[in-house]
């Protein structure tokens, strides 16, 4: 029965991020994401309000309180350490990073319609994956299967997209599994939509989605071939590693099952 719903959510989702996309074409450039992101979630709140009622969730992940942005900035820092950490064991094993600063940097302007829209499009996609998603996956199956199912269901989304399907394999699913991981281990939306972002909004600071950003990095020309071949895998292990630590050692929320109480 609840996975009937999740697959019905899923639908209502991607229909949502069709009608919202029809937006893109009348705004500006840089408030692209910022208004599909915005308009999006504004559209998946009230679906998962009322699959939640139907499922008759007594846990929703929707509830704001004095812990929400203390959990979204511990995101934040969390994401922002990933991927830290992810180009720190690159430079370790692959080769040395080299760290230049382009002609033109991104203005006070720019970095905000950035940020806000990385914030935007974060809390689109954590609420249609890490919400009801995978709180419903979890009474039918257990918590570890749910975080494994919507990161599958999250990397299919990018398929659609468009995106290669080796950057999904590598890159979106491992992701999947840590946003996953962090909507579980803190019993929220908070801590995932502050990871997921910071992690995009990092990679943008880099100069690593595709625009300029405050840095650039470059390797040595010899190393080239060999961090074309190692920097996905490095890129993938680094968010299973924290995936597993989160898992292992983070506090849960106090009287939250994680298993479920019967099988559907």
């Amino acid at each position: 029965m609840r996975v009937a719903l999740v697959a019905l959510f899923l639908v209502g989702y991607f229909a949502i991020l069709f009608v919202a996309s029809i937006a893109k074409g009348l705004v500006p450039p840089t408030a692209v994401d910022l208004t599909w992101g915005t308009l999006s979630s504004l559209g998946i709140l009230p679906l998962t309000i009322a699959m939640l009622r139907v499922d008759a969730r007594r846990h929703t992940p929707l509830h704001i309180n004095t812990g929400t942005l203390p959990q979204l900035g511990v995101g934040f820092i969390l994401g922002v350490a990933v991927y830290l950490l992810t180009l720190a064991v690159i430079s370790v094993t692959v080769g040395p990073l080299r760290i230049s600063i382009p002609a033109t940097t991104p203005s006070l302007q720019a970095t905000t319609m950035v940020v806000l829209g990385f914030l935007a499009l974060s809390l689109m996609e954590e609420l249609g994956f890490r919400g009801y998603p995978l709180r419903a996956l979890i009474a039918s199956t257990d918590a570890l299967a749910a975080v494994m199912l919507t990161a599958i269901a999250f990397a299919a989304s990018h398929l659609l997209f468009g995106w290669p399907l080796e950057t999904v394999l590598v890159g979106v699913l491992p992701s999947g599994i840590l946003f996953g991981t962090a909507a579980i281990v803190s019993g929220g939306l908070a801590l995932p939509i502050g990871l997921h972002a910071a992690v995009n909004i990092t990679m943008w600071a880099v100069g690593e989605k595709g625009a300029p950003g405050f840095v650039a990095l470059t390797i040595d020309p010899i190393q080239t071939a060999t961090a074309a071949r190692f920097s996905p895998m490095i890129g993938a292990a680094v968010p299973l590693l924290v995936s597993a630590a989160l898992w292992r050692w983070h506090p849960r929320p106090a009287g939250e099952a994680l298993v479920p109480a019967s099988r559907e």
